[in-house]
């Protein structure tokens, strides 16, 4: 890895860990749901990404991404609201596959949407789980990196 590349790393490893988060309101069954922009480079907010705060009594429209976290280091990131967020490689192979050219895709990713240091969050969040996958309108199952074994099925 090159010293740019690695000052780069480091420097949004760092960020990432001071990533805030807005806190939920657990009376109203608040959660949060990541909006991807569009990839094509010459649309505002190319390759961005924001964390809104949804009650799901008011049946937000959403996909819930289910992946294998795998037992790699969070070395990747994304940008979220401006702050760099830690992600794992898997989790990142999957945002930018499933992200859009040309229009935004808005998703509920157990390890964005929940914030993974806060124990009273995480205990209340996978309280809501079974219904937040429930009232997804697509459950996207991520099982990696497509490769020619798995041509024609």
């Amino acid at each position: 890895m090159s010293f740019s590349k690695t000052y780069s790393f480091v420097k949004s490893a760092l960020s990432s860990q001071n990533f805030h988060y807005q806190p939920l309101d657990t009376a109203q069954e608040e959660i949060r749901i990541l909006i991807l922009y569009g990839s094509d480079l010459s649309a505002p907010r190319s390759g961005q990404a924001e964390l809104r705060i949804v009650a799901l009594d008011r049946y937000p429209e959403y996909e819930a991404l289910s992946y294998q976290w795998g037992t790699s280091s969070a070395d990747q990131s994304i940008v979220i609201d401006g702050q760099h967020k830690a992600i794992t490689p898997n989790l990142a192979l999957a945002l930018h596959s499933l992200r859009h050219e040309m229009r935004e895709r808005v998703l509920w990713v157990d390890a964005i949407c929940i914030n993974q240091r806060s124990t009273k969050e995480k205990s209340s969040q996978v309280q809501l789980m079974n219904r937040i996958y429930a009232e997804a309108s697509e459950v996207l199952i991520w099982l990696g990196r497509p490769d020619a074994s798995l041509c024609g099925f």
